[in-house]
């Protein structure tokens, strides 16, 4: 019978593309180029942030529809 040879006992490699820590609230460079090309397909400019949230000013735009049209005696 032959002797076992002894397994070297070095630690685990490293991976070599381990994920750079981000800060709470930095996104990855990915995601930034998504969120733009969103922005840029509901009107945004590539350069340019938008000047105000769009699905909130329709939400409003509804609800206002809605309170003008139960204030007026128009119920559901």
């Amino acid at each position: 019978m032959l002797p076992a040879e002894a397994a070297p006992a070095a630690a685990p490699p490293a991976p070599a593309s381990a994920p750079r820590e981000r800060k709470p609230g930095e996104i990855s460079p990915e995601m930034r180029k998504k969120l733009l090309g969103e922005s840029v397909g509901l009107g945004g400019l590539p350069e340019k942030p938008m000047p105000s949230n769009i699905f909130l000013n329709v939400i409003l735009g509804v609800t206002l529809i809605v309170v003008v049209a139960y204030a007026g005696g128009i119920r559901p």
